[in-house]
């Protein structure tokens, strides 16, 4: 039987999710037969790779099944595994490099439930960002720059 969600835990999401599976292949078989003859009673190994859905944020996820069983037949999953999981940051450009490392670490803490660290690297970066356009302020005002 085939699953069609797996649980993966999505840091965009910061939950951990039921993901739909959208496809489904299978790549492999392997035998520890030493002849042919013997390929129909020896036990195999495979793969079966699923690409999944977060219902909530739609992000992708490869998962991989380890089979093993009869030649006709996997009867059993020996392993799952989530091998590829798109976690992306903001991609800022044009920004000085200061305000850049505290919106990543900003990223980064907030994907951790670090909450706190998020909110002060936020700050942080609004900080250089006001320090940054403080000449700037008189023309913002209504005032003409002497």
């Amino acid at each position: 039987m085939q699953k069609e969600t797996f649980d993966v835990f999505y840091p965009t999401c910061n939950i951990l999710v039921e993901a739909k599976v959208i496809v489904r292949g299978f790549v492999g078989y392997r035998s520890d037969a030493v002849n042919a003859l013997d390929e129909v009673d020896t036990d195999g190994h495979g793969n079966r790779y699923s690409v999944a859905l977060c219902r909530h944020c739609n992000g992708p996820s490869l998962v991989r099944e380890a089979l093993y069983g009869d030649h006709g037949q996997f009867a059993t999953v020996t392993d799952e595994a989530v091998l590829y999981l798109e976690v992306s940051g903001p991609k800022l450009e044009g920004l000085p490099d200061s305000i850049v490392r505290s919106v990543a670490q900003a990223h980064r803490s907030y994907s951790t439930s670090s909450y706190d660290a998020c909110a002060v690297m936020c700050r942080r970066a609004m900080e250089v960002l006001c320090k940054l356009c403080q000449p700037m302020e008189e023309t913002w005002l209504g005032a003409s720059p002497t």
